[in-house]
């Protein structure tokens, strides 16, 4: 996958700007505050519950201004309902690392945590 999108930023003449790696959600290999504003699209579903708020504390720890999670609606959920995101404990757990801003759409929502 990250060869597949390589080849598409080169095509559109992004390849010399972005760069695709591999790694570990839960232990980013990154230094704190590394990027400007971290997003998550979709993606905190496909990790595992009991590693969701790691998942999310590294995220926000390399994230030098905010960190937006986007995730789906409970009632829009496209997957296995084990998987589903409890938007409850997610608001919690961003509310805990800074000042939280919610935009609730028809199937996503934008949870967006900036830095106090």
């Amino acid at each position: 996958a990250l060869d597949r999108h390589l080849k598409i930023a080169r095509d559109a003449g992004f390849g010399d700007v972005i760069r695709f790696e591999q790694a570990d959600a839960t232990s980013l290999p990154y230094t704190d505050r590394s990027f400007d504003i971290v997003i998550s699209y979709g993606a905190l579903h496909h990790i595992p519950i009991e590693l969701r708020e790691r998942f999310i504390e590294e995220c926000f720890r390399v994230a030098k201004e905010r960190l937006c999670v986007v995730e789906y609606r409970p009632n829009t959920f496209p997957h296995d309902d084990h998987e589903v995101v409890d938007p409850s404990r997610l608001e919690r757990s961003l509310a805990s690392l800074g000042r939280l801003e919610i935009r609730r759409g028809v199937e996503l929502d934008l949870h967006s945590v900036r830095r106090r």
